[in-house]
C-alpha cells in the first residue's frame, strides 16, 4: 500500500500524451502517479467530479511594482491572488525600475519584497538599460536570474526615464547584453519588447497631426506591425551570431509572425509570445484610451494570424502583460496620446477566456491550450519538467477546471483595485473551481477568501 498526501479522483487529467480519465497522486508536493489510487493510503481525497484537472498556468510576463518597491508589494499582494483565482500558480514578472540601483540590487530588492506576499510561485526578470547593466548580467545570474528584458521600443525622454541613454537599447548595447547573456549558459535568454522607436515615433507625429475619430485604429497605425517586426530581425540576427536562444514578448502583427515562422525555417532558436489581449481584442473594439497598451492592439486580420499562429507553432506562448494603472489614472489625461498605457490585471481571467474563446471555439485544442499556458512558458523560463506539466516527479501544481461553468466578469468581483477592466460584461464559460500549489488547495475558484499565500522565488542556477 502506497502512502500519499492527495488523491484527486474522478477527473479527466491533462497530460502530454493525452486525457486520462483516473486519479491523480501527489506525495510530497511532487506527482506520484496517473492512473488508478485503488492501493494508496491518502490522507486526503478531492473529487474532480469528472472536470479537466490541468497544470497550473503560468504566465509569463507580468510588469509588477513598475515605478516603486510599494508599487510591487501592492501589486503582489493583489494581482497573484487574482492570478491564483484563475488558475495560475507561476508567474514571471519584469524588476521595477530604479535607474539609481545595478541590476544585482534591483533584482536581490525585488526579490525580498515579493518573498512572503505572492500567492503564485514567481520569477522575477531584470531588465538592462545601459552599458554598466550589460556588464552585470553576469552576477544576476550568479542569483538566480535566467531571463533578462530588453525594452528596444523605446528613445528620448521615455527611455531616460527608464535609465536608458536619449538614444534608447541600440544595437551595440544589444550586442553587448546578448553576449554576456550567452556567456552565462544555455538556460539563459533575452526577451525584447519589439516595436523599433524611430520609425513609430515618425508614425505617431503623421498620424496625431489627422486628428482621428477612433483612437484604437490611430495607435495601431501610429506603431504599425513594422516596427515591430523590424526590432524581431535586428534581435534575431544579433542572437544568432552570439549563440543565444530569443524569448520574443508580445507578438500583435501579422507581420511579426510570418517573420518569425521564416527566421524558424532559418534555423533561429526564438519563442515567440502573443498576448491575452491581442488574440481576443481588436480595433473595432469601442476601448478609447483603456485599451491603450504597447505594442497596440491590432486589427481583426492581424488576430487571425495570431490563432493561426498558435496552431501552427509559430507562437507558442501566451501571457497577459498585466501591469499597473487605475481607472483614475486613465481618465487623468483629457488626451488619448498622454494617457498611460496599461490594461489593469488580467492574469486571473489569462485560463478561462482562453478556454472559452479558444476551446470552445474551435480555435484551439485543450492540448495545445495545456501546451501554450503551461508546458511551453515553462520550458521558455527554465523551470520544466518541475512545473507547466503533470507526470511524475513534477510540482503538483493543478487546477480542477469545469467546462460547463460560466461567470460574466465583472472587475468589482475581481478586486483587482484597478477600476476596471478591458472584459467588463463578457460571458466566459469553462471556469477554475479548484487550484493546487505544490499538492496543497490555495483557492477555490474566484472566492477571495479561500486563498492561500504560499509562493516562492524561483531561481534557476548556473550549471
Amino acid at each position: 500500500m502506497r502512502k500519499a498526501d492527495l488523491v484527486i479522483k474522478n477527473g479527466r487529467v491533462v497530460t502530454p500524451y493525452g486525457i486520462t480519465q483516473g486519479d491523480l497522486v501527489i506525495h510530497g508536493g511532487k506527482v506520484l502517479s496517473i492512473g488508478t489510487a485503488d492501493r494508496v493510503d491518502s490522507e486526503e481525497e478531492f473529487d474532480a467530479g469528472g472536470s479537466l484537472v490541468l497544470p497550473g498556468a503560468i504566465d509569463p510576463h507580468m510588469h509588477f511594482g513598475i515605478l516603486s518597491p510599494q508599487d510591487l508589494i501592492q501589486n503582489m499582494e493583489t494581482d497573484t491572488g487574482l492570478a491564483l483565482s484563475g488558475g495560475v500558480t507561476t508567474g514571471s514578472s519584469t524588476t521595477y525600475v530604479n535607474p539609481k540601483q545595478t541590476l544585482p540590487e534591483s533584482l536581490t530588492e525585488n526579490i525580498e519584497l515579493a518573498t512572503g506576499r505572492s500567492y503564485i510561485d514567481f520569477k522575477i526578470v531584470p531588465m538592462p538599460f545601459s552599458g554598466d547593466n550589460m556588464e552585470q548580467i553576469k552576477s544576476c545570474a550568479a542569483l538566480g536570474a535566467n531571463m533578462f528584458k530588453f525594452l528596444m521600443g523605446y528613445k528620448g525622454a521615455d527611455a531616460e526615464m527608464l535609465g536608458c541613454p536619449p538614444s534608447g537599447l541600440t544595437l551595440d548595447l544589444i550586442y553587448q547584453g546578448f553576449s554576456a547573456i550567452a556567456a552565462c549558459g544555455a538556460q539563459c535568454k533575452p526577451m525584447i519588447h519589439a516595436e523599433e522607436p524611430y520609425l513609430t515615433d515618425i508614425f505617431r507625429q503623421k498620424v496625431v497631426r489627422e486628428n482621428r475619430q477612433n483612437m484604437l485604429v490611430a495607435w495601431n497605425d501610429a506603431s504599425p506591425g513594422i516596427a515591430e517586426a523590424i526590432d524581431i530581425y535586428k534581435a534575431a540576427m544579433v542572437a544568432k551570431t552570439v549563440g543565444v536562444n530569443l524569448y520574443v514578448v508580445h507578438v500583435s502583427a501579422t507581420e511579426s509572425v510570418d517573420l518569425i515562422k521564416h527566421l524558424h525555417s532559418q534555423d533561429h532558436s526564438i519563442t515567440a509570445e502573443t498576448c491575452l489581449h491581442y488574440l481576443v481584442r481588436n480595433t473595432e473594439d469601442d476601448l478609447g484610451a483603456l485599451g491603450k497598451v504597447k505594442p497596440p492592439i491590432r486589427t481583426r486580420v492581424d488576430q487571425e494570424r495570431l490563432w493561426r499562429g498558435l496552431r501552427e507553432g509559430t507562437i507558442t506562448t501566451v501571457g497577459t502583460d498585466t501591469a499597473p494603472g487605475t481607472l483614475e489614472e486613465k481618465k487623468s489625461k483629457s488626451d488619448f496620446w498622454e494617457a498611460p498605457l496599461g490594461l489593469g490585471s488580467n492574469t486571473g481571467l489569462l485560463l478561462p477566456i482562453l478556454f472559452s474563446e479558444g476551446v470552445l471555439k474551435g480555435r484551439i485544442n485543450i492540448e495545445t491550450l495545456v501546451k501554450i499556458l503551461c508546458e511551453n512558458p515553462a520550458r521558455a523560463l527554465g523551470i520544466y519538467p518541475t512545473k507547466g506539466v503533470l507526470l511524475p516527479g513534477a510540482d503538483a501544481d493543478m487546477v480542477i477546471l469545469d467546462p460547463s461553468a460560466t461567470m460574466v466578469v465583472e472587475e468589482s468581483r475581481l478586486q483587482t483595485r484597478r477600476g476596471f477592466s478591458i472584459y467588463e460584461g463578457w460571458k466566459v464559460q469553462g471556469l477554475p473551481v479548484a487550484t493546487f500549489l505544490r499538492g496543497e488547495l490555495v483557492a477555490r475558484g474566484y472566492d477571495v477568501a479561500s486563498r492561500k499565500k504560499r509562493g516562492k522565488w524561483l531561481p534557476v542556477l548556473p550549471g
